[in-house]
């Protein structure tokens, strides 16, 4: 039951970076808030790794503690 609608930034660094802010979501805390992320594209993947909304930076690697990281494959 997790989900989140939002808009957000995507940014040409390295790694990439990505800022949300929520707009709609089951946890009412985080409505309002802006989550920041890394992300990379390679071999049909998309890897995301993110802090808490909230944390007012992106993670430093896509390992780093207290981050979520998140992989997509494509089928």
């Amino acid at each position: 039951n997790e989900w989140y609608q939002a808009e957000f930034s995507a940014y040409d660094t390295s790694p990439k970076q990505v800022s949300v802010v929520i707009t709609n979501c089951p946890a009412p805390q985080y409505v309002g808030a802006t989550a920041y992320a890394i992300y990379r594209i390679t071999d049909g993947e998309l890897t995301i790794s993110g802090n808490e909304p909230g944390f007012p930076a992106p993670p430093a690697d896509f390992d780093a503690a207290g981050a979520r990281k998140i992989v997509f494959k494509r089928e």
